[in-house]
């Protein structure tokens, strides 16, 4: 997320500099610090923006929501969309020069959508409507990393809703956020048209099931014809993660998996309240699928927990996946199949270690890890009923 947004020179980086007296302060406190000073400079520009004052913002407003400070997130975003609006950023073309000139036109690109990934997140979260849908559907998506460090585009500028393959990390991880943002528009009773985003309220659960397999089905398809170097195995995590683009490149997996689990999920509850279109669809097949895809995220965490990989540089949403994994994964602990019973424990095991290690970061961590059900969790994998909270899970591992 962060290459081609950060600004340089800008205050995101005036404050980039840790004070020697600040040094022992902890992660948490030392970037709130910053991202009081830094909001104290980028708000004074507000009124009159520039690209340098939005990229960050775009990183406050990623700050804030990671500290659990959701007003002041909000906020930020409100002021990324005014303002996008002023610079015109919502009416992009493809650029045909190269240079200098090229990458200053892809650099606005990606400023766009590092502000449309923030809307499709927070609007799926207040259930409000997309503020930049109509921009987002027309506006190219981002140049591969490739394409970028040689400044100039070889490959053809696809749009939000076309198909095909592409190289760009960035452009995929926009048709992931997409995915989420249209899965949480059915489940909050929208409907989602192929190729726009039109919402109404619709309570027939037989429609609802139909939104939910047309979006399952276009899922797959964008899931299957990920360009070969942005499939998910170890191989190319290892290449991945030694490159500045590796969050977002653990972000479309994570977020394709979460969605495909919560969808399954949506689907069993749908028909539990449908039973006339339950002998065409097989719950035990959909609770199967749901926690293949809670697995896969597991299977993701235990790679982001490896030497390799820089517990900072993990995205908040990773630790929200990992609890979503969790929660499907709960009622195997009790299978009558002892190697279920004992992957979802080690899965869930697994789980909980991201969300501890991702607490230092992300505020939201702490209070999923000490949510009711996250604390029953934790007692039955330790296998210490009568410890309390804290212990259980710092005592993993």
């Amino acid at each position: 997320m962060r290459h081609g947004i950060s600004p340089k020179g800008s205050v995101n980086e005036r404050y980039s500099n840790v004070i020697a007296s600040e040094e022992t302060l902890r992660p948490r406190e030392r970037g709130r610090l910053w991202a009081e000073r830094a909001s104290v400079l980028a708000l004074q520009s507000v009124d009159t923006p520039s690209l340098a004052t939005l990229q960050t913002l775009v990183n406050l407003t990623l700050y804030w929501f990671g500290a659990g400070e959701m007003v002041r997130a909000y906020m930020h975003h409100g002021i990324l969309i005014r303002a996008l609006h002023v610079l015109g950023l919502d009416k992009l073309e493809p650029g045909r020069e190269s240079g200098s000139n090229w990458v200053h036109q892809e650099m606005k690109g990606r400023v766009f959508w590092a502000i449309w990934l923030i809307d499709s997140f927070a609007t799926s979260k207040t259930k409000q409507d997309h503020m930049l849908v109509g921009d987002s559907i027309t506006t190219p998506l981002p140049s591969s990393e490739t394409e970028f460090s040689a400044k100039k585009r070889t490959s053809k500028p696809l749009r939000l809703t076309e198909l095909g393959a592409t190289e760009s990390v960035m452009g995929e991880l926009m048709r992931a956020a997409r995915l989420w943002y249209s899965l949480n528009l059915i489940n909050a009773d929208c409907r989602v048209d192929i190729g726009m985003y039109t919402c109404s309220n619709r309570n027939n659960s037989t429609a609802r099931i139909l939104d939910l397999q047309a979006l399952d089905s276009r899922a797959l398809a964008w899931y299957a014809a990920l360009h070969p170097t942005l499939k998910y195995n170890r191989e190319n995590f290892s290449i991945h993660s030694r490159l500045e683009s590796s969050p977002a490149f653990v972000l479309i997996h994570v977020v394709y998996h979460a969605a495909l689990a919560v969808l399954y999920y949506s689907l069993v509850l749908s028909l539990a309240s449908n039973p006339q279109s339950a002998s065409s669809i097989s719950v035990s097949l959909l609770t199967t699928s749901s926690l293949e895809h809670a697995n896969a995220i597991s299977d993701i965490v235990k790679d982001l927990l490896s030497p390799e990989w820089d517990t900072t540089r993990t995205p908040a949403f990773v630790s929200y996946a990992a609890y979503i994994a969790t929660t499907v994964q709960l009622s195997y602990l009790w299978s009558h199949s002892s190697d279920l019973a004992a992957a979802a424990k080690e899965n869930i095991v697994t789980n909980l270690k991201l969300m501890r290690d991702v607490g230092p970061y992300w505020a939201v961590a702490e209070q999923v890890v000490s949510y009711p059900n996250a604390c029953t969790t934790k007692q039955i994998v330790c296998q210490e009923p009568n410890i309390i909270q804290s212990t259980c899970i710092s005592s993993l591992s």
